[in-house]
């Protein structure tokens, strides 16, 4: 199951990194085979624009958080500033998201209080984010990405046993990807200001991850 979940979501990231490119050498018929490709992985059209977002400086950003299938979770590296910007505001919403789910779903007692930790520390995360991204005149997105919004929908109509061991599940997984995120842009960074976020973030995350670890086994 992780292993699954890890992959979609992994794939999911290669095809942010993809549209996220502000390489504007780029030629019409290279950015139409780019579409096309993107199109085909989804098995959909137009779709990732309207769901994401946009960012008021990269235009090419709106399609961030495609759906893919084949990717290595290393792809999340090729980010820019922006387009992290909005994967860290969706990854921020989808842990409040769950978070909330889990303190009213959740059989486990360790597994709500989890749950009521993820809404404590990424509301005030993504506080810090907005008002990041508003001072770089980034919009950052108010609904879910795709790859998030699939990680809500598999636990939607779940209780008791079987959402704590989804939930547990999907917190590693989501945890495992934002970090890989964060810990490149603390190196690669374009703006000092999100070096300095992603740098900050870090150590609570790896935190969240490695409780999320030890719970998930307790309710396997």
């Amino acid at each position: 199951m992780k292993k699954t979940m890890l992959m979609i979501a992994a794939g999911a990231m290669m095809f942010t990194a993809a549209c996220t490119s502000t390489d504007t050498s780029t030629d019409t018929a290279s950015t139409a085979e780019t579409a096309t490709a993107t199109d085909a992985a989804m098995g959909t059209t137009g779709t990732a624009d309207a769901t994401a977002g946009t960012t008021g400086t990269t235009s090419s950003a709106g399609t961030t958080g495609t759906m893919g299938t084949d990717a290595d979770v290393t792809t999340v590296t090729d980010l820019d500033d922006p387009a992290f910007m909005m994967n860290a505001a969706s990854a921020n919403m989808l842990e409040i998201e769950l978070g909330r789910m889990a303190v009213q779903n959740a059989a486990n007692a360790d597994v709500k209080k989890y749950g009521q930790m993820m809404v404590d520390h990424h509301s005030k995360a993504n506080q810090e984010a907005m008002a990041l991204a508003k001072q770089l005149n980034i919009q950052l997105p108010t609904t879910l990405m795709p790859m998030h919004q699939a990680m809500v929908d598999k636990l939607k109509g779940k209780t008791g046993k079987d959402f704590d061991e989804d939930f547990m599940d999907i917190m590693e997984t989501s945890h495992k990807m934002t970090i890989a995120m964060f810990e490149a842009k603390s190196n690669n960074a374009q703006n000092a200001q999100v070096k300095a976020l992603a740098t900050k973030m870090l150590p609570q995350l790896r935190s969240h991850l490695e409780m999320a670890t030890k719970l998930e086994d307790t309710v396997d």
